[in-house]
Formats: C-alpha cells, sequence, structure tokens
C-alpha cells in the first residue's frame, strides 16, 4: 500500500511540475502580437496626402507606394540591449524593384516594445494588453518645433483580442492602440494602429490636419494610412 501511494504521489508531482512548465506569462504571450525573428517581413499598401499652405490655393500632394519592412539583423546597443534592424524597402506599385528606403530599430523587453523611427522613439506597446490600459507612448519625444503637436499623448488599447479583416486578410486577434484622438471643426489630430497576434502592425493611420474655417478644406498637414499586402512570418 505504502508502494502504492507513494507512486501515487510521484505521479501527481510529475504532473504539476509538467502544467507549471507550460504556463506562460500573459505579458509574454500578448507579446506576439510585436514578434520578432530574423527574416520576417510585412509588405503595406500606403496611401498619403499632403497639403502645403505655402501655396495660394494650397499645394495637394497625393502619394500611393509599398513599403515592405524586413527584420533584417540584430545587434547590441550602447547599454547592450538586443536590438532588431528593421530594414524597409519600397516600390512605386508591385512592377517595380524593391528600393532600400530607410532603416529603423526595435527594442523589445518583456513588459514593452521601443521602436525608433526617423530618429523618434516611440514605447510602441506595453505588455499585459488590457482594455483601456494607458501609457505615456511619446516620453522619450522632445516634442517641439515642428513636431510639439506629438506632446503628452496617452496611447489607450481599444478592442482588444478581437478578429479582424484587411486587405481580404482574415486575423484571429487583434488589438488597437489610438495614440492620440483629438478632433475639432478647425483640425484634426488622430493616430492609430492596428496589430495581429503572431504577424505584427496590419493597420495605421495618422491625421494632423488643420484649417484656418470650417467651411474651408484642411489648409496644412498631411494623412497617411497604411494596410497589410501580405506578410510571412
Amino acid at each position: 500500500i505504502s508502494y502504492f501511494f507513494l507512486t501515487l504521489i510521484l505521479l501527481i508531482m510529475t504532473y504539476m511540475s509538467c502544467k507549471k512548465e507550460e504556463y506562460i506569462p500573459k505579458s509574454l504571450s500578448d507579446g506576439r502580437y510585436f514578434p520578432m525573428s530574423l527574416g520576417n517581413w510585412i509588405i503595406y499598401e500606403v496611401d498619403s496626402v499632403y497639403y502645403d499652405d505655402f501655396f495660394e490655393p494650397t499645394k495637394i500632394d497625393t502619394t500611393y507606394y509599398h513599403i515592405k519592412e524586413v527584420v533584417a539583423d540584430t545587434f547590441r546597443d550602447l547599454p547592450g540591449n538586443l536590438t532588431y534592424r528593421i530594414e524597409r524597402f519600397r516600390r512605386e506599385d508591385s512592377s517595380q524593384s524593391w528600393v532600400l528606403y530607410n532603416v529603423w530599430t526595435v527594442n523589445k523587453f518583456e513588459r514593452l516594445v521601443e521602436r525608433t523611427e526617423q530618429n523618434l522613439r516611440y514605447i510602441k506597446m506595453v505588455f499585459p494588453i488590457d482594455e483601456y490600459k494607458s501609457w505615456k507612448g511619446n516620453t522619450y519625444i522632445n516634442a517641439s518645433g515642428n513636431i510639439d503637436y506629438m506632446d503628452g499623448w496617452d496611447y489607450i488599447y481599444s478592442d482588444i483580442h478581437k478578429k479582424d479583416t484587411v486587405n481580404s486578410l482574415n486575423f484571429d486577434s487583434t488589438v488597437f492602440i489610438i495614440q492620440k484622438d483629438d478632433i475639432s471643426l478647425i483640425r484634426k489630430d488622430y493616430f492609430v494602429e492596428q496589430y495581429a497576434k503572431g504577424v505584427g502592425m496590419i493597420y495605421k493611420e495618422a491625421s494632423h490636419l488643420s484649417k484656418q474655417n470650417i467651411n474651408e478644406e484642411w489648409q496644412s498637414g498631411f494623412y497617411i494610412k497604411y494596410q497589410i499586402l501580405d506578410y510571412k512570418n
């Protein structure tokens, strides 16, 4: 009988040990919304509109192109953190060859993700992900001069872990990050990004627009929209 109980105890301890090893902290699971693996890439179609009130009437430039972001390499930054090199390529449409456009970087930690774009460092995500959770995403940015509108933004999660479709691509679990939502009759600052688990960013909209009169069209600023076209993970 004692041998039976000893065997039973050992089996229970083995089972509990296995269950403990299978446990994945929520922060690590949510980190899959921003996957970083060498060779992975995402292609976006990009629509942009720029308004220049230096001209009379306002000059409007509309552009359509593709961006391909590739996780190309890793290195250690000055503090010794693992850093991912993101090579970004551009083409006007699918008939053209890719041309290196610029290089950004990503630092991914257990509790947050930092991404440097055009020498501006953003806290893109914090973990774990909770509905309406908020953080200062632009805290490292000196928001002065022509980027003073970026000061003091409170990023917030919305519509977390929901299915969605972008450009006929289906995603089982997505999350929106509303970075800025300040809209009036003469000004629009609206910045939002959407991420899919196991993929990364699948949608982005950025608007910084202004005008003098409510009855006029937008006179200055920009509007940019990214939508995923294809990816490899």
